[in-house]
């Protein structure tokens, strides 16, 4: 566990400017209308008016969600039907800097979701790498099927009612 948390101690990402960070947030929050529903992929969140909209921070996605759960292994249709389903119509995404490093190639999300399980003290953190980039994979290809609000080439938000 100690060495696990000593890989807290990394100096600043270069790729992360607090500031530049939460003016983006702003500015992609000022797409979606007010009260709406929204599902954040994102790198950071904390910047989020949650006064001004209800946000779903999906940090490891798939790992938690509104009932029946997230379908982890669906389509991206499967997934828009499930997020419209809860009145979720927007998704926030990071889709560059989110993505987890996955260094064990040797055993699929199919496999460890229908029985085989890593050994050890990181199957858990497998598990959760492979569900999270998965549904991370999926959520990017659902919303390059519809309208993004707010795109600056880093983060956007799409529209699942408004097919391209």
């Amino acid at each position: 566990y100690l060495d696990d948390a000593r890989l807290g101690n990394l100096p600043p990402m270069p790729w992360v400017n607090p500031t530049q960070d939460e003016r983006r947030i702003h500015a992609l929050q000022a797409a979606v209308p007010p009260h709406e529903r929204i599902l954040a992929r994102m790198f950071l969140t904390y910047s989020f008016d949650f006064k001004r909209n209800q946000v779903f921070v999906a940090d490891y996605t798939g790992m938690a969600g509104l009932p029946p759960g997230m379908p982890v292994e669906g389509s991206p249709q499967q997934m828009r039907e499930y997020l419209l389903a809860h009145h979720i119509r927007y998704v926030a995404l990071d889709p560059n800097r989110i993505m987890l490093p996955d260094t064990d190639r040797g055993i699929s999300l199919e496999q460890l979701l229908h029985g085989q399980r890593e050994s050890g003290r990181h199957g858990w953190l497998v598990l959760q790498i492979k569900v999270s980039n998965h549904v991370q994979r999926t959520l990017a290809e659902l919303c390059t099927r519809y309208h993004h609000l707010y795109d600056d080439r880093l983060v956007y938000v799409a529209d699942l009612n408004a097919p391209k």
